[in-house]
This record gives structure tokens, C-alpha cells and sequence, in this order.
């Protein structure tokens, strides 16, 4: 028994906690392994967000291609050719728009079937179809299916965050002061309808009436028939109707709206920080792509606002400058911000006959 009580004695003995000063040290060491390894897995993160938006425009991309097969022409958006106010309904000759497109068009090509059969059921969706508007207070049923949140449409780079001030649903370019400009129309926060984080490509600036021209790298240019992109108005564009090629012309790009902090807002007093202003998916679903993508211009206006995208131009928030784009061909390329703006508009028209080096992708 003596033997056994000294043994107890002596294991208490051996037992030392940490010093102060040990304590820190080892403090340390992990605040520099996790200052080490944090950075490496948020970079991990952003591929696995950046891969996801890729298949995101891959998919959507295909879904494009699946009903050009299906019916002999790309889809369009529905709106009038009253060009000088496409978004007017009813238009000069009495007929209504329904303002809608490219993306709802795609729904039963994207697992969305049941959101399109509510909303084609409420409103006709047919390039020889005229119907009122979506929004329209007695069109309850497709109005409800706007509201729809799909997951393919939105980056996860973005996130499901909605805009604080407005959802736009459609942008058109048009001739205003002897020049060609850009407006756009949208909803009020209020109105909770789903968001899209891509858009279709409709060429420089869209469709803005016969015989307009805008100065191309010096050269003078028929806006409506060398600089259009794939979506336009009830169009009917086919595969074989893409003259500069299908991995030459860009379908669909990243354009999540406006993010940024100190934003300044058309229709609201103040500033924000965030996601102040998204696009509708129900809307016309297509952009232009004048505005090129480099936002130096926007950044240094007087109003102030620290843009990292802003509405009216394709943007991304993955890192590396650089914004995903679906070509015609199906397959998805990072175009770098600083992009030479000549080759970018060249990249977005299906017949401008521009020579494009495959080196420039």
C-alpha cells in the first residue's frame, strides 16, 4: 500500500500545463495556418462557383441549340417595331406585345416545363402570337409564374440575393437627339419576380429601325442588318443564317445587373451598397453589347458609385476580370474585361463578316 500511494504522488507531480507564453506561441501558429489555408479555400469555393455558372451557360447555351433544332430558328422576344418605343402596347398598328422572350421561350428545354405550361397558359408565347403583356393585371397566371426563382439562370458567384431598387425586364437601344441611346424599363422591388444573372445576345445595339449606322473600327455599319446579334425582335434567325460562325459568335454572357458600393439610383433617393438592380428572366431575356465591358467610363462619372457590374453592360463577379459568354457552338469562354471593344462587338454580330482569330477566345 506505502508503494502504491507514492507511486500517485509522483504521476501527479509530472503533470505541467502550458506556460503563458507557450500557450501564445501555439495561438499563433494557428492563426498563421488558417491565414495560410483560408485563402486557399475560398479559391477552391470560387472555382466550384465559377465551374457551376459555367454549366449554368453551357446548359443554357444548349437549351438555345435544342430549340433552334426543334424549330428551324433561335428563339426572339415579342415586343413591337415601333422602334423609337418598342416597349409600346398596343403598338402604331393596334397590336399588343406580350414582352416576353428568349429565356421563357427555353423554360421546356431547361427541367422548367411546369413554370412554362403556367405560363403559356395565360399567355400566348408564339413568334406569330400577339397577346398582352405578362404583366398585364388580368394575366394573374403567368404573372405568378415570373415569380418563378430557377436556379439555372443564377451565378452562384451572385448568389439568390435580391436587387434593393429594380428588376429590369427589358433594355433596347434606340435613335434619341441625333444619336444612338439606351433605355430600359422595369419593375419596383415590391414585385418579387425571378431574377436571371445571364442574358441573350442581340447584337450592338438591338434592332433601332432600317437603315441607322454606327462606326465600327472606322467603318461605317448598317446597324440592323451587319450588327445584329442571335435574339431580336420576333426574329427568325437559323444556324445557317450565323455568317461569322457558331464558335465565333456569342450567345448568351454574364450580366447580373448592378453591384457595387455608393450606387446611385435613377429612381430611388441616396446611395447603396450591394445588388441594387437585377434583370427579370420573364422579360425580353437579351441585352446589346455597345457598352463593351470595361466600366472605367461608369467609374469615373461625377455622381460617384464603385461599380464591379453595372446594368447595360455583360459582368461578372468571379475573379480574374474576366466574364463567362456561351457561344453559338455551345461552348463557354472567359472574355478578359480590358477585351479590345472592336473585337468584342465583332464577337457578339452574326454577320458583320469580321475577321476574328480563334487565338482571341
Amino acid at each position: 500500500m506505502p508503494l502504491a500511494s507514492t507511486s500517485a504522488v509522483s504521476i501527479r507531480r509530472g503533470f505541467r500545463g502550458f506556460t503563458l507564453v507557450e500557450l501564445l506561441v501555439v495561438i499563433a501558429i494557428i492563426g498563421v495556418l488558417v491565414a495560410l489555408l483560408l485563402p486557399a479555400v475560398q479559391a477552391a469555393r470560387e472555382a466550384a462557383r465559377r465551374s457551376s455558372c459555367t454549366s449554368n451557360l453551357r446548359q443554357t447555351g444548349f437549351a438555345a441549340l435544342n430549340y433552334e433544332s426543334a424549330n428551324k430558328r433561335f428563339p426572339c422576344y415579342l415586343a413591337g417595331f415601333d422602334y423609337s418605343d418598342p416597349k409600346a402596347t398596343p403598338d402604331s398598328q393596334g397590336r399588343n406585345h406580350q414582352h416576353t422572350g428568349v429565356l421563357t421561350m427555353l423554360l421546356p428545354y431547361m427541367e422548367a416545363q411546369t413554370v412554362f405550361t403556367m405560363f403559356d397558359s395565360n399567355v400566348k408565347v408564339g413568334i406569330q402570337t400577339y397577346d398582352k403583356p405578362y404583366y398585364d393585371l388580368a394575366k394573374t397566371v403567368a404573372w405568378e409564374a415570373s415569380h418563378a426563382n430557377l436556379s439555372t439562370l443564377l451565378c452562384p458567384s451572385v448568389g439568390s440575393e435580391p436587387p434593393q431598387t429594380r428588376r429590369i425586364s427589358k433594355v433596347w437601344g434606340f435613335l434619341g437627339g441625333g444619336a444612338l441611346k439606351f433605355s430600359s424599363e422595369g419593375f419596383e422591388p415590391e414585385f418579387n419576380i425571378g431574377i436571371t444573372h445571364y442574358l441573350g445576345n442581340a447584337g450592338v445595339y438591338g434592332q433601332v429601325g432600317p437603315g441607322l449606322t454606327y462606326q465600327m473600327n472606322g467603318i461605317s455599319r448598317v446597324v440592323d442588318d451587319e450588327l445584329i446579334g442571335l435574339f431580336g425582335i420576333r426574329s427568325k434567325i437559323r444556324v445557317g443564317q450565323v455568317l461569322d460562325g457558331m464558335s465565333q459568335t456569342m450567345m448568351f454572357g454574364e450580366a447580373p445587373g448592378t453591384i457595387g458600393t455608393s450606387i446611385p439610383d435613377d429612381n430611388v433617393a441616396g446611395k447603396f451598397d450591394g445588388f441594387t438592380q437585377g434583370y427579370a428572366w420573364a422579360g425580353w431575356g437579351t441585352m446589346p453589347t455597345e457598352k463593351g465591358l470595361d466600366l472605367a467610363f461608369e467609374q469615373n462619372l461625377a455622381q460617384g458609385g464603385n461599380y464591379l457590374t453595372k446594368r447595360w453592360y455583360y459582368g461578372s463577379v468571379h475573379s480574374g476580370d474576366v466574364v463567362l459568354f456561351c457561344f453559338a457552338d455551345g461552348s463557354v469562354h472567359p472574355l478578359n474585361k480590358n477585351i479590345d471593344k472592336t473585337l468584342y462587338l465583332s464577337l457578339s454580330t452574326i454577320r458583320g463578316e469580321e475577321a476574328v482569330s480563334s487565338d482571341a477566345l
